[in-house]
């Protein structure tokens, strides 16, 4: 086990700049420092766990300590309406679902879009 705080990570820091701009990155990096939900979306099944990985390495010595789900099956998207403070990666065509569309307190990143969106006024640009 390797010492706590030491970062052993197994992907390239670099993604979350391969799907988002700089301002985006920093908005979300703000939206986990504020410990609050945010929901990945993106069309290849694997970018948004490998995004969230990034990003919660950005946020050392700071730790998240609430559930990360970096890929929520499809049959489990009545989690979007959990009340608890989560990180989820989802697939993309959940947008039009209605679960999706009725999340009010979260920041929604859509990764193919290069799109931080959040109904929070502490996010808005």
């Amino acid at each position: 086990m390797p010492p706590r705080g030491d970062l052993h990570l197994d992907v390239r820091l670099n993604y979350p700049f391969l799907c988002l701009s700089v301002d985006n990155v920093l908005k979300v990096i703000a939206a986990l420092l504020s410990e609050q939900t945010i929901v990945f979306t993106s069309s290849n099944y694997s970018m948004p766990a490998l995004v969230i990985q990034c990003l919660l390495s950005y946020i050392s010595p700071f730790e998240w300590r609430h559930s990360i789900v970096p890929t929520v099956p499809d049959n489990f998207i009545d989690i979007l309406g959990a009340p608890s403070i989560n990180i989820l990666g989802c697939h993309s065509n959940w947008h039009e679902s209605p679960e999706f569309t009725n999340i009010d307190d979260a920041v929604i990143v859509k990764l193919d879009e290069d799109v931080v969106e959040s109904k929070l006024s502490s996010l808005s640009s």
